[in-house]
């Protein structure tokens, strides 16, 4: 007699996809103000018509150390551009250490580009963490006050399955890449994640590199800048391009993600686009 094996085929339906942008240290253009002898303003032009070649994403996330000089002009040079590439994309803004919230928020929101916090889709939560810059210390954090209380609302809501994270610190230490976590509370903020049994991935900026580090089902990753790499662990200059990160969240609770590589920093020059 013979044996017929049934095969089952799980169809797993993309829920959306979400581009991250991060530490482009722009400036007020009219002054043509270069950061380590790149131009920031033109690499992240660049970036962005790149990312508008490839897809329109269904979210767009800038997390953070978006202006180098902390001008008003420059926060409204960012937006005006990503209106410009995506004029109809949710856009959501997020600090960082180099940032200036009292301008940012004379700025955003400003069209499609706000500073919330939450974005759905279905029962996946996109969750942008804020921090808060230490007084004295450029490279260290604490969180804010309200992100425990909204890990723990995360967790009771019934309609949220999975959580993707962005954030502008890291929270990982790679010693072997010179790679060290800014955050004072790193342990119990990881702890609080993994408590909610909801967290899949958390994003940062910050180091201005990338790196992927699995603990405990969480995925802990870093997007790499649009405008100067960091160097190297040995002290020599990166090679490396300048991009953005691209997330597909999906119904089954998983997430794809992949780098996206635009092209070299731009030094000292400007681009048409």
């Amino acid at each position: 007699m013979r044996s017929h094996r049934t095969q089952t085929i799980v169809k797993t339906d993309s829920l959306g996809v979400v581009y991250q942008f991060t530490d482009c240290h722009v400036f007020d253009p009219k002054f043509n103000i270069h950061y380590k002898k790149i131009d920031t303003n033109a690499s992240l032009l660049a970036c962005l018509q790149g990312a508008k070649q490839i897809g329109t994403p269904d979210l767009l996330v800038f997390s953070g150390d978006l202006s180098h000089d902390k001008s008003i002009a420059s926060y409204r040079f960012l937006a005006e551009n990503i209106i410009k590439f995506f004029p109809t994309t949710p856009s959501y803004i997020q600090s960082g250490n180099h940032d200036d919230l009292n301008a940012m928020k004379q700025v955003f929101p400003y069209q499609n580009c706000t500073m919330k916090t939450h974005f759905r889709f279905g029962r996946w939560l996109i969750y942008l963490l804020e921090t808060e810059a230490l007084e004295g210390g450029w490279f260290h954090a604490r969180i804010s006050p309200p992100v425990y209380n909204d890990l723990k609302q995360i967790s009771q809501d019934k309609t949220i399955s999975d959580v993707l994270v962005f954030m502008h610190y890291n929270l990982v230490n790679l010693k072997f890449r010179d790679i060290q976590c800014g955050i004072t509370e790193t342990d119990q903020l990881r702890q609080a994640m993994l408590n909610t049994g909801k967290v899949r991935c958390v994003s940062s900026g910050h180091i201005h590199q990338e790196y992927h580090w699995l603990d405990r089902g969480i995925i802990y990753t870093s997007t790499p800048t649009t405008g100067f790499q960091s160097h190297l662990a040995n002290g020599k200059e990166s090679d490396e391009k300048i991009g953005f990160k691209r997330f597909e969240i999906f119904s089954d609770g998983s997430v794809s993600m992949d780098t996206q590589r635009i092209c070299s920093p731009i030094k000292g020059v400007s681009v048409k686009v």
